[in-house]
C-alpha cells in the first residue's frame, strides 16, 4: 500500500500512474497537488467534470458514444488540434473517475494522441494519470454494443484496454482513510467492497453496528430514485408553509442535466435540506444538512444541524474547455449554471450521494441492490457506521461486485 506522498512522487517521476483506491482516501487532494498550466483535467461525465473543474473526455478527445470506428482514429476536432497539436506544451492528462471510461475509449485516446503528436509511444508521449475505484464506478456498455464488445475486449474496464500494458501503468493504492477513523469499520467496509476474506461475517457485523435511532430529520439513502422522490414528496406535502421557487440561470454551453441541483427548486420554511456546495468563507460545506429558517429572493437562511445559521447564496458551476496558450494550457469557461446549492434533505438516491460525506443516514435498500458496489457506496458515505439506520438488514445478496474487477485486484493485492 502507498501513502499520498508515494503517489505524488510517482506522478512527479513522469510515470503513467493508475491510482486505484476506495472512498475517502484522499485521491482528490493528490489531483489538486498535480495541477499546473501543463496539465489537462478530464472526467468521463459532465457532473464528474464539474466537480473537479475539468472537461469531459468525450468533449476534449471527441469520443463517440459507442464503439469507435476507423474514421474516429483520425477525426480531430478543432479544439483537440489546438490543444494537442503543433507546439503543444501539455505534458500530463489526469482522468478522474477513470474506471467509468470504457477500455475502447482509452485505446482511442491513445491512438488519437499518437496520431496528432506524430510520436509512436503510448498516448503520444504524454503522461496519463488515472484515478478512481473500479469497484465503485463500472463503465457502461449499451445493450446494443455488448455482443460486439465481447469479441473485441475481455471487458469494458480500462485495465483490459490494449494500451494498458504498453503504457506500463504504475498501479498504486492508498493506505489511509480520511473519511472514517475507526480501524474496525474500515476493515468491514473494505471486506464488502471487494468481497474479500470474511465478507459474510462483515455483513453480520455491519448489521449489528448500524443501530442508529433515526428521526424525521435523518437523511434517507435509497437504491431507486423513485423511492427517494416518494419520501421527499411526502415530507414536502406535510409541510404547510408557502413554497418559493428558485430558477437556475444557465448560460452558454451548459447542459441542465449536468446541474448538481435541480434547475428549478421549490423550497419551504422548515424543510430539511442538504447543501451541495462549499462556501468560500467556509460558513458551510458540501454535504451539511439543516432546516430552512427563511426564504429570500437571492439567498436562503438555513440552520445547520451543528446549530450554526448560515446564508446559503447562489453557487456557480462552470463548464470548461481547454486550449493551448503561448505559455501553456489555458482553460476557458464556456458555460455556467447559477443556482441555490440546495436539495431537499429528506431522501436522495445512493448514486447522488457519491460525492458526499455524511454524519448520519437511513439506508433503504428496498428490493435490493441491482448494481456492483451500491451497498458499499451507501455505507461508505458516513463517517461512523454507528450513525447508520437500516430499514431492513443488509443481505448477502446486496453485496455485489464485478468478478472481473475482483480477479484483477487479486493480481495486484491492492486494498
Amino acid at each position: 500500500m502507498n501513502t499520498q506522498e508515494d503517489a505524488i512522487n510517482a506522478i512527479k517521476s513522469g510515470n503513467n500512474v493508475a491510482l486505484f483506491a476506495s472512498a475517502g482516501k484522499g485521491k482528490s487532494y493528490i489531483i489538486k497537488q498535480m495541477l499546473d498550466q501543463f496539465t489537462v483535467l478530464v472526467a468521463p461525465t459532465g457532473i464528474a467534470a464539474l466537480n473537479i473543474g475539468g472537461e469531459t473526455a468525450h468533449s476534449i478527445f471527441g469520443l463517440p458514444f459507442g464503439i469507435p470506428v476507423e474514421k474516429d482514429k483520425t477525426s480531430h476536432s478543432k479544439s483537440f488540434i489546438e490543444l494537442f497539436g503543433g507546439n503543444s506544451k501539455i505534458k500530463r492528462v489526469i482522468f478522474d473517475e477513470a474506471p467509468m471510461l470504457l477500455s475502447c475509449h482509452l485505446d482511442l485516446i491513445d491512438v488519437k494522441l499518437r496520431h496528432i503528436k506524430k510520436i509512436n509511444k503510448p498516448f503520444g508521449g504524454i503522461q496519463v494519470i488515472l484515478t478512481g475505484d473500479p469497484f465503485q464506478l463500472p463503465p457502461i456498455i449499451s445493450a446494443q454494443d455488448k455482443r460486439l464488445y465481447r469479441t473485441l475486449y475481455r471487458s469494458g474496464f480500462i485495465f483490459d484496454s490494449k494500451v494498458w500494458d504498453k503504457a506500463n501503468f504504475q498501479v498504486l493504492g492508498l493506505d489511509k482513510v480520511y473519511r472514517q477513523s475507526d480501524v474496525e469499520q474500515i476493515r468491514l467496509l473494505d471486506a464488502i467492497r471487494s468481497k474479500g476474506d470474511g465478507w459474510k461475517q462483515a455483513v453480520v457485523d455491519i448489521n449489528n453496528m448500524c443501530k442508529y435511532e433515526a428521526n424525521d430529520n435523518t437523511l434517507n439513502l435509497c437504491v431507486f430514485n423513485k423511492d427517494a422522490d416518494i419520501t421527499n414528496e411526502k415530507h414536502y406535502k406535510k409541510n404547510t408553509n408557502k413554497p418559493k421557487q428558485y430558477a437556475a440561470i444557465i448560460k452558454g454551453k451548459f447542459k441542465s442535466k449536468d446541474c448538481i441541483v435541480d434547475p428549478i427548486i421549490s423550497l419551504k420554511e422548515g424543510l430539511r435540506v442538504i447543501i451541495c456546495a462549499n462556501c468560500p468563507d467556509k460558513a458551510y460545506k458540501n454535504g451539511q444538512m439543516g432546516e430552512i429558517v427563511s426564504l429570500h429572493d437571492d439567498y436562503v437562511m438555513v440552520k445547520l444541524d451543528n446549530g450554526d445559521v448560515v446564508s446559503v447564496e447562489p453557487n456557480k458551476w462552470e463548464s470548461h474547455k481547454y486550449s493551448n496558450g503561448v505559455t501553456g494550457l489555458r482553460r476557458s469557461v464556456i458555460g455556467s449554471c447559477t443556482q441555490i446549492p440546495i436539495r431537499q434533505g429528506n431522501s436522495i438516491s445512493i448514486h447522488k450521494s457519491q460525492s458526499l460525506t455524511l454524519d448520519n443516514v437511513v439506508i433503504n435498500m428496498g428490493k435490493g441492490a441491482f448494481s456492483p458496489a451500491l451497498t458499499y457506496v451507501a455505507l461508505s458515505r458516513v463517517r461512523d457506521l454507528r450513525n447508520v439506520a437500516l430499514t431492513r438488514p443488509i443481505k448477502e445478496s446486496d453485496i455485489i461486485i464485478d468478478k472481473r474487477v475482483q480477479t484483477y485486484y487479486n493480481t495486484l493485492k491492492l486494498k
